[in-house]
């Protein structure tokens, strides 16, 4: 009688470390897989940001090239203005008027608005 209390003591305590040790493992596991998930967050974020800074930087781009092209007509039209080269006053006026339009078209609000969500993202970045 006594092997067999000894027996099913055995039996009970391997349960016991069974349980435990499945228990750590869940446990294990419940916190690997939420710094996994955030990895994976972290990583779609940066990469959000990164497009979003992308994009920033082409508009800047694409404004100083307008501002460049603007400033050069104007050169030209102040030379022109002074008799120092011959061009038509009215194609230089025309080419000026287009490339105001352009500019107003690459709106100021939308890099605003980049930089913006660039912000949120890090933000949201900088809080995982």
């Amino acid at each position: 009688m006594m092997e067999l209390e000894k027996l099913m003591e055995k039996q009970i305590a391997g349960i016991n470390d069974m349980e435990r040790k499945n228990d750590a493992a869940a446990l294990q596991q419940a916190t690997i897989q939420p710094q996994a998930n955030t990895a994976v967050i972290k990583e779609n974020n940066r990469a959000a940001i990164d497009r979003a800074q992308y994009e920033l930087q082409q508009m800047t781009s694409r404004w100083n090239l307008l501002q460049q092209n603007m400033q050069q007509l104007n050169n030209l039209c102040d030379a022109g203005g002074k008799g120092l080269i011959q061009f038509s006053p009215v194609l230089l006026e025309n080419q000026r008027c287009k490339l105001l339009e352009q500019m107003k078209r690459c709106d100021m609000t939308a890099q605003q608005a980049v930089r913006n969500k660039i912000a949120a993202l890090e933000n949201r970045f900088n809080e995982l």
